[in-house]
């Protein structure tokens, strides 16, 4: 099981931004590392296996912010050259990641032919989440499951 304390920065000191209370994660260090271990094997694996889509920018090695706009703006640019009318549809998934459902996600792990003990693995490691958000002088924080 692992827990992690959320921090919020109200004074956007840590962020060098505006003021936020975006959380920011305090976890264990061999944690992080593992995760970082894990995605660097998944994403090699995914990409090796061509999963992704073609137009696909976030998570891939030599796609920026700038190759998705890029991206969006080429196709738009080139209807109005041709003086046709373009309608872009935009959705704010931010907070998708927050609410994914662990069991549909360890299915489609089995359906993309990720290894059963890969897909067990995952399935421990998403159990058993706790969370917590500790705001400064504040009463204790209450564990939550994510």
């Amino acid at each position: 099981m692992e827990e992690a304390i959320h921090h919020p920065d109200p004074q956007g000191i840590l962020t060098n931004d505006k003021p936020s209370l975006s959380a920011i994660a305090v976890g264990n260090c061999l944690g992080k590392i593992l995760d970082k271990l894990v995605l660097d094997q998944i994403s090699d694996h995914v990409i090796t296996q061509e999963m992704l889509c073609h137009s696909q920018s976030a998570f891939r090695p030599l796609y920026s912010t700038q190759t998705a706009i890029i991206g969006v703006l080429e196709p738009i640019r080139e209807a109005m050259d041709r003086r046709r009318l373009s309608v872009l549809v935009t959705i704010d998934i931010a907070k998708a990641y927050d609410s994914v459902d662990h069991a549909a996600l360890l299915e489609i792990l089995k359906g993309l032919n990720f290894d059963r003990s890969a897909v067990n693995w995952f399935g421990d490691y998403l159990r058993g989440r706790l969370a917590t958000i500790h705001v400064r002088d504040g009463p204790p924080p209450a564990w939550r499951r994510c």
